[in-house]
């Protein structure tokens, strides 16, 4: 299922602003300039008010309050424009201005950086269109970053923060609301990514800090250089651990995102700050698989690899120290589990079968500085495999074959 687009609402005249700007001009400025630039950034979707119908003032006002984006053309100085952006200014940040070149902006509007297009040959202006396409991404990936000075003022002022609150509520607060924002948003990506294979399992995890450490695009950038210069996991079992930060590619509120390939179906999603989704899909049509029987050594391999990931990644936010991991297994009642080699035949009487459907989370909080020892990783890998066995009736303690740690 496709994602929902995020709304990038234009604020333009839409009718003569000038001799040499018609309503012919402005649908053409938007149908051929405007939404063609915006919608190259992934997921983003532009409309203008003319495209509207019924009370079109009403729609206005709540296009400018539910718009993830706006972008405001200030060309020709247009009152209602001017009228908009203010609106805009007083409910959301995630605004961009732009103008014409030449145009000349009043002081209360040109303290905002506005962004300039060429007048002849916008599509043509390479330096506006990549500044332009900056913007948008930096929205997205940075979606409480103020621009706004309307709510700079009133926010010290007093009128929306309390100032009088205590360092340890602030950071209370802070950290609850970081939790419910990035919440709200895994619930929507849970949603496109529910289960439907043989065997698929679910990582959740996230910080334990109430640090609101938000990284960049280009320091999440180096971020993932740094990810592909690490190996993950036993080599024969993670062939394409790498090739995820690879193509890890920015989505929306600063959380990126790669479909994965080959030996796991899925999706992985890391967002900047620190909260991550490996949502994998066992493929049963991969060579030596025997279906419908739980592969431990795939599983144990891959959250090897896993548990090293996080070793490597959290090691780049200075404020996270203690994480919070939920693992979760669907379609069990399909699968049958022996501790019998694969080599060895095996009669149907020997297998374990699975007595429920679904593994419940199972939660580990790992400070981070565990996951640097090898053997603290290898016990939390048996762990975790040796819960899921005692949902097959299996209750000896699941140890990692000797010729996988062999390559870890």
């Amino acid at each position: 299922m496709a994602e929902d687009k995020l709304k990038c609402f234009v604020i333009m005249p839409f009718s003569e602003s000038s001799e040499v700007h018609d309503e012919k001009y402005w649908t053409n400025h938007f149908e051929n300039f405007l939404k063609p630039e915006i919608e190259k950034v992934l997921n983003l979707k532009a409309q203008r008010s003319d495209e509207l119908r019924a009370d079109i003032l009403k729609q206005i006002i709540l296009n400018l309050y539910d718009s993830f984006i706006v972008v405001a053309d200030l060309t020709d100085r247009n009152a209602n424009v001017y009228w908009e952006l203010g609106v805009r200014q007083s409910l959301k940040v995630k605004t961009i201005t732009i103008a014409e070149e030449g145009t000349k902006l009043p002081f209360d509007i040109s303290t905002k950086s506005t962004l300039f297009y060429h007048p002849n040959d916008p599509k043509g202006d390479k330096e506006f269109c990549k500044k332009f396409n900056e913007a948008l991404i930096d929205c997205i990936e940075n979606p409480e970053k103020s621009d706004s000075v309307v709510l700079d003022a009133i926010s010290v002022r007093g009128s929306i923060k309390d100032t009088n609150r205590s360092n340890n509520q602030r950071k209370t607060e802070l950290l609850i609301n970081k939790l419910e924002k990035h919440k709200k948003i895994f619930e929507d990506i849970l949603k496109i990514s529910s289960p439907s294979g043989i065997l698929e399992f679910r990582l959740i995890t996230y910080p334990m800090s109430s640090q609101n450490e938000l990284f960049s695009r280009e320091q999440f950038s180096e971020i993932k250089e740094y990810l592909k210069t690490k190996t993950y996991g036993p080599r024969e079992y993670i062939p394409e651990f790498e090739n995820i930060f690879r193509n890890l590619t920015p989505r929306r509120e600063g959380v990126y995102h790669v479909n994965t390939r080959e030996i796991y179906g899925g999706s992985v999603w890391i967002s900047t700050e620190g909260f991550i989704i490996f949502h994998f899909m066992y493929n049963d049509s991969r060579i030596y698989a025997h279906k419908n029987r739980l592969q431990t050594a795939i599983l144990s391999g891959f959250l090897l690899g896993f548990f090293d990931f996080l070793e490597v990644f959290y090691s780049k936010f200075n404020s996270i120290e203690k994480i919070n991991l939920e693992f979760m297994v669907w379609n069990l009642k399909e699968l049958k589990f022996t501790p019998i080699p694969d080599f060895i035949p095996v009669d149907e009487k020997s297998y374990y079968r699975c007595r429920n459907d679904t593994f419940n989370p199972y939660i580990i909080s790992p400070n981070i500085k565990n996951l640097k020892e090898r053997e603290e990783k290898i016990n939390f890998v048996e762990e975790i495999i040796s819960e899921i066995l005692l949902e097959f009736g299996y209750n000896e303690e699941f140890k990692i074959a000797s010729d996988i740690l062999r390559q870890y």
